[in-house]
């Protein structure tokens, strides 16, 4: 098992734009296209744990598992294997919310699933109290799960299958933590890292191939890539700096941090560690924001009274390469001195997420280092459970037009294990705000688009949905083509949607919604279901607006029923109809002209209409 592949693609180029209301129009090819690396990236590095065919074998043969193991066990890559090698074409698998977005909103709401779905409900990051109070809807959300004929892994903390009922309990399985050398095996070949197996017979490295986490195992063969890179030497000497990269060099930090009793020079150590692999002059206007952000007095000396930067840097331990770009002599002591401040200074959080927020914007900084920084912030404030740091900044970096930078941060948030649920919480109190400015509303749309219509599809309509509902202008517009588009994506979001609409026909941006797709409908009429639906949309189009509101989308629905199953089109328009004698008659008008029009299909058109008519006097009780 290894560490699950990133969700979301980060922003890592130096030409990054960010044009407002402009996205990359995904599709439904793309936005399987990249679920898809996502999860050969997975299986690339993946290692069975133990119990793994017993947990295959659960989910096969009753349609869920609920999966169970230690903290670093790779419970959620496991998860997401046994979803990819289910039978069958490939699926992209959806993750699926304990919490509602509203509190009269059902939680586990089955009535979207349909046959071949894989379905992920992580409950890792839910607290015991809410997940006591979701068991009994738990129970029998599996049961319609499996009803419909879809598929769903539920990954619980280890000990809490303990609290299931029977139904659930038989369906656990504790999966053990995989072996440690074919996981770093595996990861190193990943990473295109050439070696024998008897290097890495290391005696510092055995033991913590046997106790440590996954993820630290993957960042371990990542930093001994970083290494090959980076330095001289062969596979040992590369494994000897990533073994100290990945132990706790807290203690390096705090003695380094005792010897630097200046404040300006323990700004430029935390300055660095952020910025690492940055221009000196960055960092050193860095430091500077740093000073003014934690408010320390100005340096009252000459400047040339002053010592120079690289000798401050190097009184730190820091060099300078040939492009004057700095870096930590210690591989990953960067990090250390990152998390080192981030976790021994509380009371200066604030003031080092407000500098954050103004060195993104330094000019000596290009697009990889502003990318790097977004990245190292998240990192620390979602470790230490302040994840209101990060979409602060987020609003903060939207609102000054730095949106490459919000869209990164907000990303990043989306893709934590842990806090994910309050950034999707977050993007979906914008779409229902009226006020949203309309960098923020490019903002959001953009999350849904890029993120949450791979992970969390059903979520992503919802929000673009309600941003339609009250955006107007070019805001409203953006948010209308992201909607059109995700629903052509999959024919499943045109289901939702048409669910959405014929239960909430409230506003009249639904008219207009359903109008736009009504057309894309008709191959779904089949369904008793959809019928019903589309025949409430229509009812609602036709009683609520003048016949010249929908005349043009009645025409396009006539001419589909050409082509395809006149009787089901045409009854979905006379039953919308009802009684409604008025809105019959204009549906007639409309019908009339529509088949006078000149054609090579005109005769077909002329008997289509004479049958709508026939439709509509049986409907009145007019005989023949």
């Amino acid at each position: 098992m290894t560490a699950a592949a990133p969700i979301v693609p980060v922003h890592t180029g130096s030409g990054d734009q960010y044009n407002q209301f402009v996205w990359a129009r995904a599709g439904a090819r793309a936005l399987r296209a990249v679920a898809l690396d996502e999860q050969r990236w997975l299986l690339r590095r993946f290692v069975e744990p133990s119990n793994y065919n017993e947990a295959w074998e659960t989910l096969a043969g009753n349609g869920c598992v609920l999966l169970t193991g230690p903290a670093g066990s790779g419970r959620n890559a496991t998860a997401r294997m046994l979803l990819f090698r289910l039978p069958g074409p490939y699926v992209p698998l959806r993750e699926v919310s304990d919490r509602p977005d509203q509190p009269d909103e059902p939680v586990l709401d089955a009535s979207s699933v349909e046959r071949g779905d894989r379905l992920l409900l992580t409950m890792t990051a839910t607290d015991e109290s809410w997940f006591r109070r979701l068991l009994p809807r738990l129970s029998s959300y599996r049961a319609e799960v499996r009803e419909r004929g879809a598929h769903l892994v539920v990954v619980l903390r280890s000990g809490w299958d303990r609290s299931l009922a029977a139904d659930l309990a038989s369906l656990g399985v504790e999966i053990g933590r995989p072996d440690g050398l074919l996981v770093l095996r595996r990861h190193l070949r990943a990473e295109r890292v050439v070696f024998e197996v008897s290097q890495l017979g290391d005696p510092d490295l055995l033991p913590r191939l046997t106790s440590a986490p996954i993820e630290t195992i993957a960042a371990l063969a990542r930093l001994v890539r970083v290494g090959r890179d980076r330095m001289t030497g062969t596979l040992p000497d590369w494994l000897r700096a990533a073994l100290k990269a990945v132990s706790d060099q807290d203690s390096d930090v705090l003695a380094q941090l005792r010897d630097i009793d200046d404040a300006r020079q323990r700004a430029l150590l935390l300055a660095s560690a952020m910025l690492s692999g940055a221009s000196a002059d960055a960092v050193h206007h860095a430091t500077t924001a740093l000073l003014d952000a934690v408010h320390f007095p100005p340096d009252d000396r000459p400047l040339l009274a002053r010592p120079s930067l690289t000798g401050r840097l190097t009184d730190i331990k820091i060099h300078t390469d040939t492009d004057r770009r700095i870096g930590f002599d210690t591989l990953g002591y960067d990090e250390a001195v990152r998390t080192h401040f981030w976790t021994n200074f509380p009371d200066l959080r604030p003031d080092f997420r407000d500098w954050i927020g103004t060195a993104i914007t330094l000019p000596d900084l290009d697009g990889a280092d502003r990318a790097e920084l977004v990245r190292r912030f998240a990192v620390q404030v979602l470790r230490i459970d302040r994840p209101a740091d990060l979409i602060e900044l987020a609003v903060r970096w939207a609102n000054a037009d730095c949106l490459p930078q919000a869209g990164m941060a907000m990303e990043l948030g989306l893709a934590s294990a842990r806090h994910g649920a309050v950034f999707r919480r977050r993007i979906y109190e914008w779409s229902i705000d009226r006020a949203i400015v309309p960098n923020l509303v490019a903002l959001a749309i953009r999350m849904c688009v890029e993120v949450l219509a791979l992970t969390h599809p059903e979520q992503a309509l919802v929000r673009l949905h309600h941003l339609v509902r009250r955006q107007a202008g070019a805001a409203g517009a953006a948010a209308w083509d992201a909607l059109l588009d995700l629903v052509d994506s999959d024919r499943r979001q045109l289901r939702r949607m048409l669910d959405r609409l014929a239960t909430r026909l409230t506003w009249e941006a639904d008219l207009d919604l359903f109008l736009a797709l009504a057309k894309r409908t008709s191959p779904l009429l089949g369904s008793l279901v959809v019928r019903e639906q589309v025949t409430t949309c229509w009812h609602a189009v036709l009683t609520r607006r003048a016949a010249r509101g929908w005349a043009d989308p009645v025409r396009d629905w006539l001419t589909v029923a050409v082509a395809a199953d006149r009787g089901l089109l045409l009854g979905v328009l006379v039953a919308a109809g009802g009684d409604d004698a008025g809105v019959l008659s204009r549906l007639y008008v409309v019908a009339r002209d529509w088949a006078r029009e000149p054609g090579a299909d005109r005769e077909q058109r002329v008997q289509l209409a004479a049958e709508l008519a026939d439709r509509i006097d049986a409907a009145q009780g007019i005989e023949p």
